[in-house]
């Protein structure tokens, strides 16, 4: 939970994890303090919040379910034995039902 006790901020962790709570006040007057780490902070957002966002996007637009769980086999191969088929469903953005038939063709 966030130090200001917001209410729509959550982690579930689908196994054991370490959580790491940061106080955000302190965490911006770092930027402020050490350039390089603000850099490094605008690099990582634009990596993972804008251009990762966008291949996401263009996946679920363009690509069928198909091609999306077989990227994410490729990707993600190191998990898919640990979490639950419907959280795979979830984030590919299909039913877990839809993934199911996936992967009964796919095993044929």
């Amino acid at each position: 939970m966030l130090k200001d006790n917001n209410p729509d901020s959550s982690v579930q962790a689908l196994e054991d994890s370490i959580v790491i709570n940061i106080d955000y006040k302190r965490y911006r007057a770092l930027f402020y303090k050490y350039e390089d780490l603000k850099l490094f902070h605008i690099l990582y957002l634009e990596k993972h919040w804008v251009i990762q966002k966008d291949e996401i996007a263009y996946s679920l637009v363009l690509e069928d379910a198909k091609t999306r769980y077989e990227r994410f086999l490729d990707e993600f191969s190191n998990i898919i034995t640990r979490i639950p088929l419907y959280h795979v469903a979830l984030f590919l953005g299909i039913s877990p039902t839809h993934l199911s038939r996936i992967r009964k063709d796919m095993e044929l």
